[in-house]
């Protein structure tokens, strides 16, 4: 069964997210005794779409590829082993006639929040890595009459990171990221319109690129 809840305020803003990472992780910074480098990442990228459903006529429907933005901070346990905090951003439109009645220009909001590890051998210029990260992702119209749904997500993927210097390097990152959330979006039509998502889960390709700032 989906669950649904109603949003009264945004659960996350362009201000308010990359705060919250930077804040998180100078938490996990300070549970460790020995001192690390902390690296901040604002990134962009471009998504996979999605598949939504129509509750009331069990149609499905695509969602186009997109891009978008966030954040990635992260905290060094060596010199190979990172541990990171992502928070990714993506805008989308939904599907025309993907709904009984049309309710003229549909966007959903998607905001995953993860925390994952790094592994980045090598002292080259160029250094390939291995990155694996889990947390939650959550789905919201952007429309009126709207509700929000939450699912766990995980990904996995890897790239390469050129270094500028000691301190900057550019981040060139590929990963396939699971979702498995079960819920309703009701959107702002007559006759009570819905979209909703499969419980057996969807999954996206991400391509990031991000540019990385290192602190001692």
């Amino acid at each position: 069964m989906g669950i649904v809840a109603p949003v009264s305020k945004e659960v996350c803003t362009v201000r308010r997210c990359p705060i919250l990472i930077i804040v998180l992780t100078l938490l996990i910074r300070a549970t460790f005794s020995s001192a690390g480098e902390i690296s901040i990442a604002p990134f962009v990228g471009y998504f996979t779409g999605l598949t939504v459903e129509n509750f009331q006529t069990t149609d499905t429907s695509s969602l186009d590829p997109a891009p978008g933005y966030g954040l990635i901070v992260g905290y060094s346990l060596g010199p190979e082993r990172w541990i990171e905090v992502l928070w990714i951003h993506q805008d989308m439109e939904l599907c025309d006639g993907c709904l009984p009645e049309d309710p003229g220009s549909l966007g959903l909001n998607i905001d995953s929040f993860q925390l994952g590890g790094v592994y980045r051998p090598g002292t080259k210029k160029v250094r390939p890595y291995a990155a694996a990260s889990a947390g939650f992702t959550l789905y919201r119209s952007a429309t009126t009459g709207q509700g929000t749904s939450a699912g766990f997500s995980f990904a996995l993927g890897g790239g390469i990171e050129i270094f500028l210097d000691d301190w900057i390097s550019l981040r060139l990152d590929g990963r396939g990221q699971m979702t498995f959330a079960s819920g309703t979006l009701y959107v702002g039509c007559d006759g009570g319109c819905s979209i909703g998502f499969s419980g057996s889960g969807t999954f996206q390709i991400q391509a990031l690129a991000a540019l990385v700032f290192r602190f001692p």
